[in-house]
């Protein structure tokens, strides 16, 4: 429905006027498909087309790709007028007239420049967004150490009960199902990513058979008027065997798409582990089962210099001593095999219900047990629970949590290995396993002391709390005519304002994945509406009827900005955007981008994420800020749930929890007596 207001008729009107060219281009795409069928063929004939793929489509994977719309460039005036909108919460009138009149230049001066530059761009490179390559540059160019600061984690809720305390089956399932994902990914038969806003009428055998028989760009049309989305998949490529390879001043991104293993991690150790014969098929639920009890019965104790802190570190010192590491004989086929391989599997000893003590372990562990470089980290504690802790520059989570859903429903679904299955005997481990040494020098010997020192005193700083609150769910909000995401997001701004008296700049992010390499847009939580009602709520006298009207006042506002933003129209991306052409231009900065407004602005006091799966227990990330709060939150039609993190000597996770749960107590008492 968003879609619906992006894509203007003209753009409709021109791409009808090209059906007849991409007609003409059906003919091709019948041929590739073709190609396809006769590779299944050729490469199946000795396997089971069933366990060799987790899904195999009708439409192609890719197939909506070239017809998705470009992420627009907001108006200047328009983007103006929402920053100021953004910060007028958190400033006093004089701080905003000040803004105002920096805008006001901004705009009609260098603001006007750097946008006509921008569209430029964007008019010559139609193969992309705007945002998409300058957001890789930031995050390459960050240099603080990745874990807890950028990688962010999700945990799988339990899977079957009996698969309860069973490390091995569920490690082997998971494995089994995540290759069986590439591999329909890799033949492009993995179901594209679509949201149906009417499933019943869209989500049907008839859709598929259409669109799979039509060129990308009239599919694409065609799904457009069923009020069917395609969203944008060029993060799947980066899901499976990549790296972030630490460089001096900005890092790299490698993919090696010809590995055929993956990397297990168990007490320190790392395993190599092939799961692809040399023809690409998948090896068989004996063999991976076999070959990760072989690991697992490795009885060595903790290695004494796990290789893995160094990932710990900030990006350059890890630069440096990733540049010794390679120098010693041996040390690069090691690094290669781990940066290459599919993913990292991690068998952690841990057993433990406890949330908090599970968040910490998916976030940041120890340590010794972690390779954060890796696009993605498949945990698995030692009583089965597991969960995916990923590096987030090439991507803001929506490839991961399509994986962790398809892994999760195939796991339940079809289980290839059962919990105590005994293990096949015969199978040769020594042909699928290797171990990978590292040799070391002394002075890296110290630094991997010290990293694991300091590792330890930076996870000991934070605190993680959570909250399950079960008064009130999402069909509760829902019935009250509120948007459930609003009602979280108000939530947040009473328990902050309660105990530090005023407002500060609030990010949630929002995906724009509707356009061609979208990435995020922020959306700015704390209005002027959500203002008002925090202080009338928390004010001496309570009017319910009153407080109602705010509240609803809240919800619709929130709402229109998460509109916005989903469909492009926020601010944050563009101003960053500018910004950074002017940087790369080497001329000074505009006003607007070296006053304290604009740095208070985008010091995120607060920032929040929603995660909405069926499929995850919990997931979180590390404050953005040193005095800030990591937010990160569910909505189920049984509760609400919440889990921050902050750092000790600043903030207090649970003290915030217990406002939470308060500031929701007070939004139900309202709901319940107006």
């Amino acid at each position: 429905l968003l879609l619906l207001l992006c894509v203007q008729s003209k753009r409709i009107s021109i791409m009808i006027s090209k059906l007849l060219t991409a007609y003409a281009n059906k003919m091709l795409h019948r041929t590739e498909l073709s190609r396809h069928a006769i590779r299944f063929a050729s490469d199946q004939q000795a396997h089971d087309l069933a366990y060799q793929f987790l899904e195999r489509s009708k439409i192609p994977t890719m197939h909506f790709q070239d017809g998705l719309p470009r992420l627009p460039i907001p108006k200047l005036k328009y983007t103006c007028q929402n920053y100021l909108n953004g910060i007028r919460p958190f400033l006093n009138d004089e701080q905003f007239d000040a803004a105002k009149k920096l805008v006001d230049d901004f705009r009609h001066s260098s603001g006007e420049r750097l946008n006509r530059e921008l569209i430029l761009w964007y008019r010559r490179n139609k193969h992309t967004s705007y945002i998409a390559e300058p957001w890789f540059d930031m995050y390459f160019r960050y240099r603080a150490a990745l874990p807890i600061n950028q990688n962010p984690f999700l945990v799988w809720k339990p899977y079957n009960e009996s698969f309860n305390n069973d490390q091995l089956s569920v490690a082997t399932n998971i494995v089994i199902s995540a290759c069986r994902f590439k591999r329909s990914l890799d033949y492009n038969c993995l179901q594209p990513e679509v949201y149906h806003f009417y499933p019943n009428k869209s989500n049907t055998p008839f859709f598929r058979n259409i669109c799979s028989r039509l060129p990308g760009k009239l599919a694409w049309l065609i799904a457009f008027l069923m009020k069917a989305f395609p969203l944008d998949m060029s993060q799947y490529s980066f899901l499976f065997n990549t790296t972030r390879i630490p460089v001096m001043i900005k890092d790299q991104l490698n993919t090696n798409r010809s590995s055929k293993c993956i990397i297990v991690l168990r007490r320190g150790y790392f395993y190599s582990l092939t799961v692809f014969r040399k023809d690409g098929s998948l090896i068989s639920p004996a063999e991976i089962h076999a070959s990760l009890e072989y690991i697992l019965k490795d009885n060595r104790p903790v290695a004494e210099n796990p290789v893995g802190l160094l990932t710990t570190v900030g990006r350059e010192q890890w630069s440096l001593l990733r540049s010794q590491l390679l120098m010693i004989d041996g040390n690069e086929r090691s690094l290669l095999t781990i940066d290459g391989g599919l993913f990292v599997l991690n068998l952690d000893e841990l057993q433990s219900v406890d949330p908090e003590t599970v968040g910490k372990s998916f976030l940041h562990g120890d340590g010794i047990n972690r390779w954060f470089d890796k696009s993605m980290q498949i945990i698995v504690h030692a009583d089965g629970l597991a969960g995916v802790n990923f590096e987030h520059s090439w991507g803001d989570g929506v490839a991961v949590l399509r994986f962790m859903e398809d892994v999760y429903r195939d796991i339940n679904l079809n289980a290839w290995i059962k919990p105590g299955q005994p293990t096949d005997a015969s199978v040769d481990c020594s042909e699928f396993v290797e171990k990978l040494e590292f040799k070391l020098t002394k002075p890296i010997e110290e630094a991997i002391k010290v990293a694991g020192e300091t590792y330890r005193e930076w996870c000991d700083s934070l605190m993680l709390r959570t909250l399950q609150y079960q008064a009130m769910n999402r069909k509760y909000l829902k019935e009250k005519n509120l948007s459930p995401d609003a009602i979280m997001q108000t939530a947040i701004q009473i328990a902050f304002y309660r105990l530090h008296s005023k407002f500060v700049p609030t990010y949630e992010s929002c995906s724009t994945a509707a356009f061609k390499h979208g990435r995020t847009e922020a959306v700015r939580p704390a209005t002027m509406a959500s203002n008002e009602f925090v202080q009338a709520l928390l004010g001496s006298e309570r009017n319910f009827a009153q407080l109602r009207i705010l509240l609803e006042a809240c919800s619709k506002q929130h709402s229109l900005l998460v509109k916005q933003a989903a469909m492009g129209k926020g601010f944050d991306r563009h101003l960053f955007a500018m910004k950074v052409l002017a940087e790369r231009r080497g001329d000074r900065l505009p006003d607007l981008f070296i006053d304290d407004t604009y740095r208070t602005a985008n010091h995120f006091t607060l920032s929040t994420s929603s995660l909405f799966s069926d499929v995850i227990l919990l997931g979180g990330f590390g404050p953005v800020v040193h005095d800030g709060y990591g937010i990160g939150y569910s909505i189920t039609d049984e509760q609400l749930g919440f889990l921050v993190t902050t750092y000790r000597l600043k903030r207090n996770a649970q003290q915030f929890c217990t406002s939470l749960e308060q500031s929701l107590n007070d939004i139900r008492m309202v709901l319940e007596n107006s």
